[in-house]
């Protein structure tokens, strides 16, 4: 039997999770690639990079409870 998926209603905060990660992610990496960001003679540059990573491999879970949730 197949099931009847209407839209977007699997777990919705799994949803909103996922898109907030990748969301942060991108605009963490974006910075830390293109903004000169210096404290102190300190550039933060590569921090915000891997933090940006991060944040897209942990939307990856909220993806995937996404697609593995029932409606």
């Amino acid at each position: 039997m197949a099931v009847k998926s209407d839209g977007l209603t699997h777990c919705k905060f799994a949803l909103v999770f996922a898109v907030a990660m990748d969301l942060l992610g991108v605009i963490s990496m974006l910075l830390g690639v293109f903004a000169s960001l210096e404290f102190e003679g300190q550039d933060f540059g590569d921090l915000l990079v891997y933090s940006g990573a991060l944040l897209v491999l942990f939307s990856m879970g909220g993806w995937v409870i996404w697609s593995q949730s029932s409606p």
